[in-house]
């Protein structure tokens, strides 16, 4: 199959209603995120979702200028899925992106899972794909596959057994045709990155547990997968494993580490996969993507 290179804009973790969490914050708060490897910092008393409102606005803007093939938000679009007003504003803000740029949802643990923003049922799956649509899909541009994954299901499959099997199963043929195929970029966008330096780490907040890990892993490399594109962390992060990229993106929303809320513009070719992060607080939107 014949490619043509092919740019796109990354964003993570809008999380509207994330920031009323930090309004107040006391030293004793900060220190506690910090023993579990987030960098906080109090929030200023405001309205409704300015904070997410304008970071969000911030993000299609630059997408409207640059003009990608798409935009992926890969997972935490609110904080609550419960809250009709968060839905809300994410949804009048989204409209402000180019009716001609598809955007493209990927599931986060906030999205897809009950009250402890970590665990999914089918009850909290069904509620997502009635709101979102499918939680696992491909897609092509320019002959290269985008493959989104629920990584909430692959995080915490106890009450979700099924699902996990039937999303290891499918992300199986869905390699399969690729490489039938003979698609040159294989790309997966996820929400939480399977490993946050090499796959055999142990368990933490920010990656998928190895027993629930391995499996994709073994999947991935098998079939050559070129890259994850991933958030969660509200930070950057960037590794590596048998040639396959894997990147989680700062968020456009709260910080949860040094890096500030951005988005990163990315560009898959057959010769490379190039990726930038941009601020939303300091840099200017490139005129071009680069």
């Amino acid at each position: 199959m014949t490619m043509r290179p092919v740019s796109f804009i990354q964003l993570a973790d809008t999380q509207f209603g994330m920031f009323r969490n930090f309004v107040g914050l006391t030293k004793q708060g900060i220190e506690e995120y910090r023993r579990r490897g987030m960098t906080v910092q109090p929030v200023e008393p405001f309205d409704g979702f300015a904070p997410e409102t304008e970071r969000f606005e911030k993000a299609l803007n630059a997408a409207n200028q640059l003009r990608p093939e798409f935009v992926a938000l890969c997972g935490d679009m609110v904080n609550d899925p419960s809250s009709s007003a968060q839905l809300a504003e994410l949804e009048r803000v989204s409209g402000r992106l180019a009716p001609d740029v598809p955007l493209y949802r990927v599931s986060g643990n906030h999205d897809a899972s009950e009250g402890d923003h970590v665990t999914p049922t089918e009850e909290s799956l069904a509620r997502y794909r009635e709101l979102f649509g499918d939680d696992t899909y491909s897609f092509s541009h320019g002959g290269a596959k985008f493959i989104v994954i629920n990584s909430t299901v692959l995080h915490s499959p106890a009450h979700v057994r099924a699902e996990y099997d039937r999303q290891v199963d499918w992300l199986e043929a869905e390699l399969v045709a690729a490489r039938e195929c003979s698609v040159e970029r294989v790309i997966v966008l996820s929400h939480h990155p399977l490993f946050l330096e090499h796959p055999d780490e142990p368990a933490h907040y920010f990656n998928v547990p190895p027993d629930n890990r391995r499996p994709v892993i073994d999947l991935l490399s098998r079939y050559r997968v070129d890259a994850v594109f991933a958030g969660h962390m509200h930070q950057n992060n960037y590794a590596e494993h048998k040639g396959m990229l894997m990147i989680a993106s700062g968020s456009v929303g709260y910080p949860l580490g040094k890096d500030p809320s951005g988005y990163r513009v990315v560009t898959v070719s057959k010769d490379a996969i190039r990726h930038r992060y941009y601020s939303l607080e300091t840099t200017q939107t490139p005129a071009s993507i680069p």
